[in-house]
């Protein structure tokens, strides 16, 4: 016994993670530390409360999507139609809200959300279409639809209490950086320490397993799909109520949203395969892009810096991720 613990000693890779495994597991951690020393640096403004906010608010519906995303990304799919979802869970709330209480125009919106993502849930699950295809289809036909519906006109918010979600504080803190960080705890607690987040785990790390221990696969990864589309359209919502209008051109102007929202989530260290992620990790990968782009924005750095330095945070998660995964495996 005494000989097999001294072997295990030597060797190093049994009972204490490997420093290499610890950095490559962390290294998003440390690089927003760095992002943050070298903001605060440079840019003057970067620590003040007011810059903060500003930060928290611009980027409160794209954490709402990425939280949404990192539920269904943990069982190894991907939904592509969030900006369409998003567009017309905005407009429907605009619309309503002129006319009924707008928490009545709130639920329409997310019913609508949750229908498209119920569409995009059967599409996968019940005819067995890959979610890339399946998603980006149904995104062109959501587009579409947003299209025929709005037209070009521009839809205003008619009523001064719907865009209390928008733009008004409980005890001096902005609503969306409240809700942000509400679903950001819920987000975690119900991925993390319920039964039904360590389904959605497990049908990442083996769907075929988890269908023979019992689980009902395309029941949880259609309610994943229902959670990120009413997600999506409670990110429209919020982006309707603070800028009080939305038109269907914020199809084009939001086409990054998608693009954003998964990657935030896989910065944040959700497996691109499934099986592995947590929505707290996703709360960094958020911190670490807002902070990218405020310190772009505050240097005056032109869009392809911009997309260059966004690219290349991507490229290095997913390494360090496929590293760590190596080291530890």
């Amino acid at each position: 016994m005494t000989t097999t613990m001294s072997m295990k000693t030597v060797g190093g890779s049994v009972g204490s993670p490997r420093p290499s495994a610890f950095l490559y597991r962390n290294a998003m951690l440390i690089l927003l530390g760095v992002l943050v020393v070298a903001a605060a640096c440079v840019y003057p403004n970067f620590l003040t409360p007011a810059n903060i906010s500003l930060i928290l608010v611009q980027n409160a519906g794209l954490g709402v999507i990425a939280i949404a995303m990192t539920f269904l990304m943990v069982t190894g799919a991907f939904d592509l139609s969030v900006v369409p979802v998003f567009v017309g869970g905005g407009a429907v709330y605009a619309v309503l809200s002129s006319t009924v209480h707008w928490s009545i125009a709130l639920l329409a919106a997310l019913a609508v959300g949750a229908t498209a993502g119920l569409v995009n849930g059967i599409v996968v699950t019940r005819f067995k279409v890959n979610s890339f295809i399946a998603t980006l289809a149904t995104a062109s036909v959501y587009s579409g639809i947003a299209v025929a519906l709005m037209g070009t006109n521009i839809i205003n918010i008619q009523s001064p209490s719907a865009r209390y979600l928008g733009t008004g504080t409980v005890a001096g803190v902005p609503m969306p950086i409240v809700i942000l960080v509400a679903l950001f705890v819920i987000g975690q607690l119900v991925l993390g320490l319920t039964p039904y987040g360590r389904r959605l785990m497990s049908i990442g790390g083996s769907e075929e397993a988890s269908r023979l221990a019992g689980l009902r696969v395309n029941g949880l990864r259609l309610s994943a799909y229902l959670i990120v589309g009413a997600s999506a359209a409670f990110a429209g919502v919020l982006f309707a109520s603070k800028l009080g209008a939305i038109q269907s051109t914020q199809l084009n102007s939001s086409a990054d949203l998608l693009l954003n929202a998964i990657a935030v989530v896989v910065v944040g260290g959700t497996s691109l395969y499934g099986g592995e992620g947590s929505v707290w990790r996703t709360a960094i990968g958020l911190i670490v892009f807002a902070v990218l782009d405020n310190v772009l924005a505050g240097i005056n750095a032109g869009q392809p810096a911009v997309a260059i330095t966004k690219g290349c945070v991507i490229i290095l998660a997913v390494i360090t991720d496929a590293q760590a995964r190596k080291r530890s495996g």
